[in-house]
């Protein structure tokens, strides 16, 4: 039996956006045609100031130096196309902000979205020391003013891959299982894949 764990507790803003916070505008939810799950989505409008916007997880988690977090977003411009990065923003065990966090590979997660379809982000990165929690940042670094943009399906995962997205609302698939581990939308999420379970080998008869 294989588990994974998809540690954001509302990844696809199905019911509201708990647990997430915008810097330099405001958060809202869209009901966009072709969500990437479910039928809605987060929305992020800049301020009437151009520059960076943000969109990030109120909940962190705690973290080892050396452990490896793979993070990742589908992300679309509603008005213009803008460079969008997916990060994780650590805090030291005083909960003093130390900055985005280097990811393994310099320039995976960052792309130009377009107002047509969606772009998946997805970086890796290995926790430095002196982190003791990280959160998740859908950052756009040169955002218009009063331009709105869309996310959709957040997965954070403790593995060194990218794996496909999933929440506790994915539907079963033979042997695969998914749940929420406590309020549905609220809480994180797991998708257990069934063994198979060895059958003994019927002797020969002599």
């Amino acid at each position: 039996m294989t588990t994974r764990t998809n540690l954001v507790p509302n990844p696809s803003f199905e019911v509201n956006t708990t647990g997430w916070t915008a810097d330099n505008g405001n958060k809202g939810l869209g009901n966009t045609s072709g969500a990437v799950s479910g039928s809605t989505v987060a929305t992020y409008t800049k301020n009437t100031t151009a520059g960076e916007g943000v969109l990030w997880t109120t909940a962190n988690w705690a973290v080892t130096a050396g452990e490896v977090y793979t993070v990742s977003a589908y992300v679309r411009a509603s008005t213009v196309a803008r460079e969008c990065r997916v990060s994780l923003g650590a805090y030291n065990s005083s909960g003093t902000w130390i900055g985005y966090l280097t990811p393994n590979t310099a320039w995976d997660g960052v792309a130009n979205t377009t107002t047509t379809s969606w772009t998946r982000l997805s970086r890796t990165f290995t926790i430095p020391a002196g982190a003791a929690t990280v959160e998740v940042d859908i950052v756009w670094p040169n955002c218009g003013a009063s331009e709105t943009h869309n996310v959709d399906a957040v997965l954070l995962e403790k593995s060194a891959t990218l794996g496909a997205y999933f929440d506790g609302s994915t539907p079963n698939a033979g042997t695969t299982t998914y749940a929420w581990t406590g309020t549905a939308h609220a809480s994180a999420s797991t998708e257990t894949m069934a063994g198979v379970t060895p059958v003994a080998a019927t002797p020969e008869k002599s």
